[in-house]
């Protein structure tokens, strides 16, 4: 008692110097994050060994760029229509960080005396099908190392002015719009969440002050770890700007018990000098142990092999111990330097309590039992895939393009296919890669697919007999100098002058069946015809992170499970209470998982991070619930029934748990305002992993609890009371 009693003397009489340090630190935090880039690159989800990235940088450097924005734009298909594209394309052409803008047509063709529109449209739509001829397809080539999202304001900007209709896509297009959206959760999701926790907390609290000064050490931490992130790393992604909503969200339950605890003992007629000392005691040492097993939770995702997930994970679990250095040393300083709180709380506790004790015993079991048969079969739906498209929602701009685009199209976002070759149109390669076209457009797993030999067969059927490339070399060059002439940089797009050419894909989803239908097509056309075909593309190095997630999300689950059973242990100074307390924790995951099968919801970076969290938080509620049970297993006279601690236990937490679980829950809920769908589903997997998690802590670890110490309580007695 004296040592706490120091440190509250300590913090009354430099308190003050302590919040001039902390305010100096906000300013400095948050001016980098004004200054701070925003990151919208994909390759912060790729694996950081990834053979696609290789390939993708290779592309790069034979062909000088590999990012392609798509621009559909009506058109009535007039002369004069399609001259007036023609003149938005040289507008294009002009904007920064734009290499070259192709269209399926030369103003020579708009000139000359033979113009058929019938005929251009059907085979000089740069080779792509359209399903819909009230189209123009605009192809935009970008140099490397371009920012994207100032280069896409532009491309709007110019269309906007045409007063055209228009639809954009492309990588470029989705990691432009990113920018846009990761601004957006940056500025209003913090914010929605502390609202919404403020609420919360305040019922379970009664005070509106009371409930601001609970969460004040996690917004400090907040703002702090992603300051000092953004001086340090110069830049936030998708994933890493989710890390203020960690921290306060999380963050805010330690405050809540400080805070409560501290209204507790001021309503008991404590000063609150000795109000602030006695809560220190009594909770401080299991808010720092709920701490650490959060920090654990995050910590064991640095094994999944994403830089996106192990800059949030290092992030977040840092934050998270700042949040709980600052529940230690900014929140009591504010309680000690202020008009002394009162309590209004309201008492929920005997609806609570009443719940519980219904529950508890056999029906605890029995509803476990049933969690558990029901869940098992759901992970076996279980699949993992993650791409670019599944990221953002339905209603953004993005997806809705996209959408459309593919209806046109047959595919929105277009792969490419790598090869070499001898010559432009060297006949061996032109077989093999012809028949990969009609394979996978057979299969239905491309909508629709340019090469330069499909283009070339479209021209010599609109403008000779020939079906066929001629394998005259001469004819050959005839044939290439026509379309050259027609199209002055289109060649250059598909054949490089070190030996290698491509073709692009338009497919219609990126999921892992439809990428795994193309390399396995690719791979039996190669071995057919003896020529390599590389699949190259981002959606390629995600499917690479889609097929190490199962085992690196098993060993993250295993690392997470051992650190937190490790610190519940050393905490509780038991192994059988570190069991224990992890078996509320297993079962949450295996309903966690089994509800992922039942919904739909694929195994990916998201379900990585739930996992984690899963263990991590839902491991506190087991935590709080076993300390006090010691606490009070301590009180108990001789005579009295160790089971008695169990039920004095259950009397004060059920309530507070119960409102924790609730605030983090409808907290994490800020999160379906985002543009992301993988951020929607992470709150939504939140509310499932809460609602678990703290009811099992009150239902089935004091029933099991009571079991193991009707046949084991006197040695469980004589390790809590040593």
């Amino acid at each position: 008692m004296r040592l706490y009693k120091s440190y509250t003397g300590f913090l009354s009489k430099y308190g003050k110097f302590i919040m001039i340090f902390t305010v100096l630190m906000m300013a400095f935090s948050l001016a980098g994050i004004i200054l701070v880039d925003i990151n919208t690159d994909f390759t912060v989800f790729m694996p950081m060994k990834s053979e696609q990235l290789k390939k993708i940088h290779f592309l790069n450097d034979i062909f000088g760029d590999s990012d392609e924005i798509l621009i559909l734009i009506s058109s009535d298909n007039s002369r004069e229509d399609l001259d007036d594209i023609s003149f938005i394309a040289d507008e294009l052409s002009l904007i920064s960080g734009i290499n070259k803008v192709e269209l399926p047509y030369s103003r020579e063709i708009l000139d000359s005396a033979d113009f058929d529109t019938d005929t251009l449209l059907e085979n000089l739509n740069t080779g792509i099908e359209l399903k819909n001829s009230d189209w123009v397809i605009c192809r935009v080539f970008l140099g490397l190392h371009n920012e994207y999202p100032p280069i896409i304001k532009n491309i709007q900007n110019t269309l906007d002015g045409s007063g055209r209709e228009y639809l954009l896509s492309g990588e470029p297009y989705l990691q432009g719009k990113i920018f846009d959206y990761i601004l957006r959760v940056l500025i209003f999701l913090p914010p929605i969440a502390i609202i919404l926790l403020v609420n919360v907390f305040r019922i379970r609290i009664g005070s509106l002050r009371a409930t601001v000064l609970s969460m004040s050490p996690a917004i400090i931490a907040g703002v702090m770890t992603l300051g000092i992130m953004s001086w340090i790393e110069g830049s936030i992604s998708i994933m890493t700007v989710l890390i203020p909503i960690f921290i306060i969200v999380l963050g805010s339950a330690d405050g809540l018990h400080i805070t409560s605890h501290v209204m507790d003992r001021l309503a008991e007629g404590r000063s609150t000098f000795a109000a602030v000392s006695e809560t220190l005691e009594a909770v401080g040492v299991p808010i720092i142990m709920t701490s650490l097993t959060t920090m654990a939770g995050f910590l064991s995702m640095l094994l999944i092999d994403s830089e996106a997930i192990r800059s949030m994970a290092a992030g977040a679990a840092w934050g998270i111990l700042a949040a709980g250095a600052a529940t230690w040393i900014i929140l009591p300083i504010l309680l000690l330097h202020q008009k002394p709180l009162e309590s209004r709380r309201y008492n929920s506790k005997n609806r609570v309590l009443g719940l519980f004790k219904k529950i508890q015993g056999g029906n605890s079991i029995v509803i476990t039992l049933l969690i558990i048969a029901v869940a098992i079969p759901g992970t076996f739906f279980l699949k993992s895939d993650f791409s670019m498209l599944s990221m953002y929602k339905k209603n953004t701009e993005v997806y809705q393009s996209i959408d459309r685009i593919t209806e046109i199209l047959g595919g929105a976002i277009p792969v490419t296919l790598l090869y070499e070759a001898p010559s432009p149109l060297d006949m061996n390669t032109a077989e093999a890669v012809l028949a990969f076209q009609k394979e996978v457009n057979k299969k239905g797993i491309a909508g629709s697919s340019l090469s330069l030999f499909s283009l070339v067969e479209g021209f010599l059927s609109s403008t000779t007999r020939m079906t066929e490339i001629p394998d005259d070399p001469f004819v050959q060059r005839m044939i290439l100098n026509r379309i050259k002439k027609l199209s002055p940089s289109g060649l250059d797009n598909f054949y490089s002058d070190e030996g290698y050419g491509r073709a692009f894909f338009f497919l219609p989803d990126l999921s892992d069946a439809t990428l795994n239908g193309f390399i396995e097509t690719a791979e039996q056309i190669s071995k057919d015809y003896g020529i390599e075909l590389q699949p190259v593309s981002t959606a390629f190095a995600m499917k690479e992170l889609n097929d190490t997630i199962m085992p690196q999300q098993t060993g993250s689950l295993v690392l997470a499970v051992i650190l937190v059973m490790v610190l519940t242990t050393i905490t509780q100074r038991s192994f059988k209470l570190g069991i224990l307390s992890g078996i509320p924790v297993a079962i949450t995951l295996a309903g966690l998982f089994g509800f992922m099968g039942y919904s739909g919801i694929r195994l990916s970076i998201i379900s990585s991070m739930m996992a984690g969290l899963t263990v991590g938080v839902g491991i506190d509620y087991a935590i709080h619930f076993v300390s006090l049970y010691r606490f009070e297993k301590k009180k108990l006279v001789q005579g009295e029934a160790s089971t008695l601690a169990v039920t004095r236990a259950l009397d004060y937490v059920a309530t507070p748990v119960i409102a924790n679980a609730m605030g983090l829950a409808i907290g994490f809920t800020a999160m379906v305002f985002s543009p992301f769908q993988i951020h929607v589903t992470l709150s939504i997997l939140m509310w499932v992993t809460m609602i678990l998690s703290s009811f099992l802590s009150l239902s089935l670890l004091p029933t099991i609890l009571k079991i193991s110490l009707g046949k084991n309580g006197d040695k469980i007695n004589e390790k809590i009371n040593k």
